[in-house]
């Protein structure tokens, strides 16, 4: 019993902050999404052309980081991937927020 709280007190740990950031993307670019799809037919284009910039900087941003994670688990990251992952979720989040997703 004691092994299974451990792990699942120390499962987030190990992930670290990227999966964090990598989950609030998704989560944004899914509420962007979803609201292009309930959008009046009226207002839907301009809104979706708002939503598919959030929905795609997220994704970039995602990959992004995972770029990042993958040189690092290869003992090859440098601080420029770190620095470009950085950017791109910050880019990302002011993208998104611009469309009213926080």
């Amino acid at each position: 019993m004691r092994l299974i709280v451990a792990c699942i007190v120390l499962l987030p740990i190990g992930c670290g902050p990227a999966l964090t950031e990598q989950v609030r993307l998704r989560t944004l670019a899914d509420k962007a999404t979803a609201d292009c799809k309930n959008e009046p037919t009226k207002t839907r284009k301009d809104r979706c052309e708002v939503a598919l910039v959030c929905a795609e900087s997220a994704q970039t941003a995602v990959k992004a980081i995972q770029t990042a994670q993958e040189a690092r688990a290869a003992g090859g990251a440098s601080w420029a991937q770190d620095a470009t992952a950085k950017g791109a979720v910050a880019a990302s989040i002011a993208s998104c927020k611009a469309g009213g997703w926080r």
